[in-house]
């Protein structure tokens, strides 16, 4: 326990580190970034960003104040299958436009599979998460749809969100179904607490037709 410090504040007088990994609730995001920024120190946060637009919009912009790298963990961008997807796409452009991308992600469930006490607690909490399924999972698909568009934003993004299981999410949603429309292609994103299995899959379709179904078990 003498590595452990009550405050992030005191971490870094001793330390002095040059970067920050934070785990913490996604609302305190924001106070991780605020903190650390201006003393130079480079951050990274879990998924997703931010709770809100307003916030993540704030992070960002301290960022580009004090020149640091904000990053976010998107896990599934470095997946090889998925480098493979975007290899082929974007460099090579072996495959044709894309016309359609669907990016299912989630599991049974956090409370099903048994995560701790303190990570449950704030995760079902929809203002220090954001959300539920939409946000812990929903992320992912966003980030993997604009990653191979390269940042090409949707022109209408349309949400769902349901909870299946209310006697165990009673607050928040544990299922959600997001549609991305661009010129010319549809993304539709996948996220659920409410499956039974565990599995992040892309799959992808392009012209000349052709389907490509990318998966990395959980």
């Amino acid at each position: 326990m003498d590595i452990v410090y009550p405050t992030l504040e005191e971490m870094i007088a001793n330390t002095k580190p040059e970067a920050v990994a934070a785990f913490n609730s996604t609302i305190e995001h924001l106070n991780t970034v605020q903190v650390c920024v201006p003393k130079g120190i480079h951050v990274m946060v879990e998924k997703p960003l931010a709770v809100n637009y307003k916030m993540a919009e704030k992070m960002a912009n301290l960022a580009q104040k004090y020149n640091i790298h904000l990053i976010t963990n998107y896990e599934t961008t470095w997946y090889p299958s998925n480098q493979f997807v975007n290899q082929m796409l974007n460099e090579d452009k072996k495959i044709g436009k894309p016309r359609r991308i669907i990016v299912s992600d989630g599991h049974w469930g956090p409370k099903e599979i048994n995560v701790g006490k303190e990570f449950l607690d704030w995760l079902v909490d929809p203002v220090k998460n954001g959300g539920g399924a939409i946000v812990d999972f929903g992320c992912y698909g966003a980030n993997l749809i604009t990653w191979l568009r390269n940042g090409k934003m949707p022109n209408y993004v349309y949400a769902t969100a349901s909870t299946f299981k209310p006697d165990v999410y009673t607050k928040i949603d544990d299922d959600a179904t997001i549609l991305l429309e661009y010129d010319d292609m549809v993304g539709v994103v996948q996220p659920s607490w409410n499956w039974p299995f565990s599995e992040k899959i892309l799959r992808f379709m392009a012209k000349p037709v052709m389907l490509f179904r990318m998966t990395m078990p959980t």
